[in-house]
């Protein structure tokens, strides 16, 4: 499910409710139920997220949804380090979603051509 260098990564998923004990009760003994999402890669590091997703969310959903995120923190590095996304010296609005869009278009235009990151 995720490119590697050379091999694909693989990794174990586990997804399981659990109940926030810092929180505070909504009423009286009700505390909210919680999706724990953990992977453990296959060096043995762990990763966990939690969050609200229903309980009837099935595992390839929850995975899908984990990967995603993994997908758009990826997008958003390379929208600041190769196009500049975190470069606007502007002071307004208006200004700073301008850069943004355009930025967007044209990461947008470089992914549906095909573009490969080089190395060096």
């Amino acid at each position: 499910w995720k490119e590697g260098t050379s091999t694909a990564a693989i990794s174990r998923f586990g997804w399981t409710r659990v109940w926030h004990a810092l929180e505070r009760p909504a009423e009286e003994g009700q505390f909210e139920e919680l999706g724990l999402l953990v992977e453990e890669e296959a060096e043995g590091t762990r990763k966990y997220a939690c969050g609200r997703l229903s309980p009837e969310t099935k595992n390839a959903q929850a995975m899908r949804l984990w990967n995603s995120l993994h997908l758009a923190h990826q997008d958003g590095r390379e929208m600041k380090e190769i196009l500049g996304l975190d470069q606007f010296q502007g002071r307004s609005w208006r200004g700073f979603h301008h850069h943004a869009c355009l930025v967007m278009v044209g990461y947008g235009f470089l992914i549906c051509g095909g573009w490969e990151k080089k190395e060096g």
